[in-house]
């Protein structure tokens, strides 16, 4: 599993707009992604890739591996660490992320485990370079060994298109529009691989 997490601007937000001194967006969405690893098995294997528009090299992909996809026994307190070091940078290039992280796994391909990519983000697409949602979603559905679950974190996010795009590999989209309730839905999906 390679778990996408948006790293973009918006997620500085606060998690509730009602209470803009509470916690931000990201804030909550550490706490809930290091709680969730607790529903993996010792025998999964998972990485963590963080996305975002990086204009001070337009030509270089959009996204990062913070920790490479692994065995989580020997992977466990990396990705901790890394989770507690997130911090929002700049835009949320949401397709050209999504291919990224389905061709990544596509090119290794385990037929005896479910080959997923866990995606999360607040946002939309911000990446002008890669727009084309009937492109993205037609390469997503020629490889049926890769599943893309989405997870639409606050009323902000592209419901819709995460929605389609987990719908084009056969898998979910979780609903996380109201911030509070990820603690809840990631372990949910995490749990459902």
């Amino acid at each position: 599993m390679l778990f996408v997490f948006d790293v973009s601007d918006s997620m500085g937000d606060p998690a509730d707009p009602s209470k803009p001194h509470g916690p931000t967006k990201i804030a909550l969405a550490r706490t809930a992604l290091a709680g969730a690893l607790d529903e993996l098995g010792p025998g999964d294997d998972v990485g963590l890739r963080t996305f975002t528009t990086n204009p001070a090299d337009p030509a270089g992909p959009n996204w990062r591996d913070v920790v490479e996809i692994g065995p989580i026994a020997s992977r466990r307190r990396a990705l901790r660490e890394a989770i507690a070091s997130l911090e929002p940078q700049a835009g949320s290039p949401l397709y050209s992320a999504t291919r990224g992280a389905f061709d990544a796994l596509a090119r290794s391909v385990d037929p005896e485990h479910i080959n997923a990519v866990v995606l999360l983000t607040d946002g939309y697409n911000e990446d002008d370079r890669d727009s084309d949602q009937r492109s993205l979603l037609a390469h997503l559905g020629a490889n049926p060994d890769v599943r893309v679950f989405t997870i639409t974190y606050s009323a902000d996010a592209d419901f819709t298109t995460l929605r389609k795009i987990a719908q084009a590999t056969n898998a979910w989209n979780y609903d996380a529009r109201e911030t509070g309730d990820l603690a809840d839905v990631l372990p949910r999906a995490l749990a459902s691989l």
